[in-house]
């Protein structure tokens, strides 16, 4: 199992997110971290974890390689059967990959999603979770009537091969949705493995509505993709965007987090 973990200027958050790697109780893994030139603490963070714990492997671009270059370099580095994908600021449960590997397992579904928590950009857990279809197909994911929350997300190496990431953003919604013209569907293992971090709400519009013109854009540039077809899945990823996150503005959170195993 390898894990793909790109980072740029996380000191504020990837000791966690590396602790509930650390702390998984399935442990034949390795974790490949690409740092992406950060100007912070990252780098010296993330090499403290990598001296103590071999399967830990840091790596630093020489140059800006944002999110899909970063990823693309420890894809190539990835030894493993299955790929899997944690962003620097969020976290797993601790049976997470346990849980869904097994899952795999037994359905030989080669591309598999999990609920998740999520958590405000203060380190909070909402109470109410996310809960995805059983199945997300290409056209149902085109129309966010599934919502991929990434670090959700593993995939086969044996049955699918390596995959990788485009320029273009949403890079990891184009990820998903390249991989399901491949696959007929991603299963939902129908458990609650992630926490996904979310900014807040109500001081990031400019950023929401900056993701909205490259989702658009996206749609527009997508081969096979009509006018008319694009249209109609933008106004259901801006609809459905907007009930999806509409719960999480409420201060509702989880007081015991001791599910996480983060020490």
């Amino acid at each position: 199992m390898s894990i793909v973990m790109p980072c740029y200027n996380s000191e504020n958050f990837i000791a966690r997110t590396i602790k509930s790697v650390i702390y998984q109780t399935y442990t034949n893994w390795e974790l490949i971290v690409v740092d992406d030139v950060s100007t912070d603490k990252t780098f010296q963070i993330v090499s403290e974890f990598a001296n103590i714990d071999s399967r830990i492997k840091l790596f630093r671009l020489s140059e800006k390689g944002f999110t899909h270059g970063a990823r693309n370099y420890a894809t190539n580095k990835a030894q493993g059967d299955f790929i899997a994908f944690l962003d620097s600021d969020d976290l797993w449960l601790k049976n997470k990959l346990q849980d869904q590997m097994k899952f795999m397992l037994k359905t030989n579904c080669p591309m598999t999603i999990s609920n998740n928590y999520m958590m405000d950009f203060g380190g909070e857990i909402f109470k109410k979770p996310y809960i995805n279809p059983k199945v997300t197909t290409y056209n149902s994911l085109m129309c966010k009537k599934s919502a991929i929350h990434f670090s959700s997300v593993i995939y086969s190496v044996k049955q699918l091969g390596k995959h990788y990431f485009q320029a273009k953003e949403p890079e990891d919604y184009m990820f998903c949705l390249e991989l399901l013209k491949i696959v007929p569907q991603a299963l939902n293992v129908n458990e609650i493995l992630t926490v996904y971090r979310i900014s807040n709400p109500l001081s990031n519009s400019g950023r929401k509505l900056s993701y909205a013109m490259k989702t658009w854009k996206l749609y527009r540039s997508m081969k096979g993709v009509s006018f008319m077809r694009a249209c109609w899945s933008f106004v259901n990823y801006a609809i459905r965007g907007f009930l999806r996150y509409r719960p999480y503005q409420h201060k509702d959170y989880i007081n015991d987090l001791s599910f996480l195993t983060l020490s």
